[in-house]
């Protein structure tokens, strides 16, 4: 009898051996509705886009469609990078542009000083705006000389 007394389970208690749901017991009938509020300054990720995409021109290199929203700002950022011809000077400036905007440009080059130079140099371009309507949101590289580029990343974060 010892032993069945030793490996009986004890009465569950909600709030001491049973878990509780924001002060709510989960123990009875019906449902427990759960809802998410997140403080102010949370940030989530809202579309990420990691297929690399690359190039030697001026071009849209990504593109999201930002649907209406309740954030309070967006942040958009992307990985770019940079790689002249060999033995010349170039540049790409990588953009991000919203709703046909230029919003923030990053300018990444490299000057050949002699034979054999060539540079690769890599960076984020980041930006953040309230945009609660939704928009257009693009990656563009413009200014594009003697050089190829590369953007890895596309992600746009919602912040609440």
């Amino acid at each position: 009898m010892s032993y069945l007394n030793s490996k009986k389970q004890n009465a569950l208690v909600s709030g001491t051996n049973i878990k509780t749901i924001n002060g709510s017991s989960i123990l009875g009938n019906g449902n427990l509705t759960l809802s998410a509020t997140l403080p102010a300054g949370t940030m989530v990720l809202i579309y990420t886009q990691e297929t690399e995409t690359s190039g030697s021109t001026a071009t849209t290199a990504k593109t999201y469609t930002l649907a209406a929203n309740t954030y309070s700002r967006i942040m958009v950022e992307a990985e770019v990078e940079f790689i002249n011809n060999a033995n010349s000077n170039g540049n790409t400036s990588f953009n991000i542009v919203i709703n046909s905007v230029t919003k923030r440009t990053l300018v990444l080059s490299g000057d050949a000083t002699g034979t054999g130079d060539q540079f690769q140099s890599g960076g984020t371009a980041k930006y953040s705006e309230p945009l609660t309507g939704g928009g257009t949101i693009s990656i563009t590289t413009t200014s594009v000389s003697n050089a190829s580029w590369k953007v890895f990343a596309l992600r746009v974060y919602g912040i609440y």
